[in-house]
């Protein structure tokens, strides 16, 4: 049977086991936080895409040749967010055939999401052709139906 000296724990193990508790509910909260951060980004992405997702099919739905005088970028704001810019480029590939693409770019917690002229336009920055980088990117290739 331990003696009343051996049966209790010391200052140094009651200082490590709370710096164990303590550092571990800290990072448990400094993770839930970049979760809630990561959730938020991806809600805007689903609805970058659903919007981007709609315009495309606002295009489809266009009579063929009227697509060709949409040729170019067309930009158009996200409601609710001023700087969120939604961007449509039509490219002729033959004269019965045609690539609709439609970005979305917008920024999210002081960060540029997809490629941005300033905080105007939503536009490729180098790339060879039009190819905005956005995670919120719909494309089809539709054709003359007559």
């Amino acid at each position: 049977m331990p003696s009343l000296s051996e049966s209790g724990m010391t200052l140094v193990e009651v200082l490590i086991a709370t710096l164990l508790f303590v550092g571990g509910g800290g990072a448990l909260l400094f993770g839930m936080h970049y979760a809630m951060i990561h959730a938020d980004y991806l809600r805007q992405v689903q609805v970058a895409t659903n919007m981007a997702q709609g315009r495309l099919e606002e295009l489809e739905s266009m009579p063929f040749d009227s697509l060709t005088t949409q040729a170019g970028t067309m930009t158009f704001g996200l409601p609710g967010d001023p700087a969120a810019i939604r961007a449509t480029q039509v490219q002729a590939v033959t004269p019965n055939l045609m690539d609709l693409h439609v970005a979305v770019c917008w920024r999210h917690r002081r960060r540029q999401i997809g490629e941005m002229n300033g905080a105007t336009a939503c536009q490729d920055s180098g790339d060879a052709g039009w190819w905005v980088d956005s995670p919120a990117m719909v494309s089809t290739r539709v054709a003359r139906r007559d």
